[in-house]
């Protein structure tokens, strides 16, 4: 017996992952995103779906690839924090 998980509950996963190990202030992203922040947490808690224009925006904020925000297989390990400051500015890491 496989053990499948949907695209939309992998993406939730890896987002809740990344904002735990990268310590990303939630409010702060959802501004940054330009989105209510409860609509951040209605995504992170799976209650709503993220459109593929958003998907695109938290990868560009997360410098990441949109792929992966869904690869099962992503794994995160860093010491550093990132920042995100701002509407409509990119992350800085330090």
């Amino acid at each position: 017996m496989s053990t499948y998980m949907s695209t939309k509950k992998i993406l939730v996963k890896i987002l809740n992952m990344i904002i735990e190990e990268l310590k990303i202030n939630k409010r702060i992203l959802s501004i940054s995103l330009g989105i209510d922040h409860v609509t951040l947490y209605r995504w992170l808690n799976g209650s709503r779906a993220i459109s593929f224009d958003y998907l695109d925006k938290i990868s560009l904020k997360l410098n990441m690839k949109p792929l992966d925000l869904i690869n099962p297989k992503l794994k995160i390990s860093t010491k550093t924090k990132i920042y995100i400051q701002g509407k409509n500015s990119k992350i800085s890491v330090y």
